[in-house]
């Protein structure tokens, strides 16, 4: 009977005093392990910054091995050159007529009135024997460019 006076509520014959200490123990030992892995995070973080830097001056010291020491410039190498158009390269391989860019001929039609909608404009030209039209192209409701083959096609929409 003296045993279950000495015998806390959780069965262990530790008094309520000893109990009180392994509980600041514990906490106690919880609280230094948040600490230190905060410290470690902060740790880690201040080597994440500090790694940067590293790498940069390792890329300036490659920079500064390609200095010409003399004089204390960079050499700068040039790009490869840019690849042809597609359609240009294909064009060439084939036997067709390519058009030079400098003898474009090409009308520019303005009006202060809306001009009619590709379809109907082609109608008028046509009505007109206007023909061997290359492209139209719409630069707004009012102005538009014409591109014929030839030059004497060119003239007849001038005669109008």
């Amino acid at each position: 009977m003296n045993s279950d006076k000495h015998k806390s509520i959780d069965g262990s014959d530790e008094s309520d005093s000893e109990i009180i200490r392994k509980c600041e123990l514990e906490l106690s030992q919880i609280e230094d392990r948040r600490i230190t892995r905060e410290s470690e995070m902060e740790h880690a973080n201040a080597g994440f910054t500090t790694r940067k830097p590293e790498v940069r001056s390792e890329k300036r010291k490659a920079c500064e091995e390609d200095t010409n020491s003399e004089d204390g410039y960079v050499t700068v190498e040039k790009r490869r050159p840019k690849r042809l158009l597609r359609s240009i390269s294909t064009g060439l391989g084939q036997n067709t007529t390519s058009k030079e860019i400098g003898s474009k001929n090409e009308v520019c039609v303005t009006s202060f009135k809306e001009l009619p909608k590709q379809m109907a404009l082609a109608k008028v030209l046509r009505s007109e024997n206007i023909l061997n039209i290359e492209t139209i192209k719409y630069k707004s409701p009012f102005k538009v460019l014409i591109c014929f083959q030839s030059n004497n096609d060119a003239k007849k929409i001038n005669k109008l």
